[in-house]
């Protein structure tokens, strides 16, 4: 039970309203697709010639995150506020990048990890972990293949598709995900990559320290 406030009324959260233990591969089969009448797809085109139509079932509601409510606050300081807070820091920020690739595709995140590795000094096959936010399903698994990535080690807690994407709070839920994850495993690296509209992604390399 998890005491929440709606509306000025504190009441309790006894279940999570996103799972859906009656979802069958059948009925996802049975989906419409996304964006197939979507104005814009000719432009799209234009741009990205043979690029298959949406209408043709590249995503559906399925592959896509839920609506989730959901909060999240990360605290970030400098060796001076480690000083005047008076306790060691969780992890160390050593490699950051954003990128952008030509709307609609998704990998921009890609290109934002391979560059936030990079200055972080490290390679995918340094990683204990890696938090991707899906804005589609197939995020986590295009970063895995071509990042070469450990499959057991990418959301190992579930992702945006399985516990939603509140929009605004699920930068700082995946570091709180990662670094819980990484005391679990005794890990030492984290990714976190965050993909978004219009072809933009952003990465972020963090280092356990405690």
């Amino acid at each position: 039970m998890i005491p929440m406030c709606k509306g000025g009324t504190l009441f309790l959260a006894a279940a999570d309203e996103g799972a859906r233990p009656d979802a069958t591969e059948d009925a996802f089969a049975d989906l419409p697709a996304l964006f197939g009448a979507d104005p814009s797809w000719e432009r799209v085109a234009r741009r990205l010639p043979g690029a298959p139509h949406p209408a043709q079932g590249l995503h559906t509601i399925a592959t896509a995150p839920q609506l989730a409510d959901g909060a999240s606050a990360v605290l970030l300081g400098n060796r001076a506020a480690r000083s005047t807070l008076g306790r060691s820091p969780l992890a160390k920020i050593v490699g950051t990048a954003q990128a952008a690739v030509r709307s609609p595709l998704l990998t921009a995140s890609l290109t934002a990890a391979r560059l936030a590795l990079r200055r972080a000094g490290i390679t995918a096959a340094d990683l204990d972990i890696i938090e991707v936010n899906e804005s589609f399903a197939v995020t986590p698994l295009l970063l895995t293949r071509e990042l070469g990535l450990d499959p057991a080690r990418v959301n190992p807690s579930g992702g945006a598709v399985a516990v939603g994407h509140p929009l605004g709070a699920t930068g700082g839920i995946l570091i709180a995900q990662a670094l819980d994850a990484l005391r679990r495993t005794d890990g030492e690296h984290a990714l976190i990559t965050i993909p978004a509209a219009l072809g933009l992604g952003s990465a972020l390399v963090l280092r356990r320290t405690s």
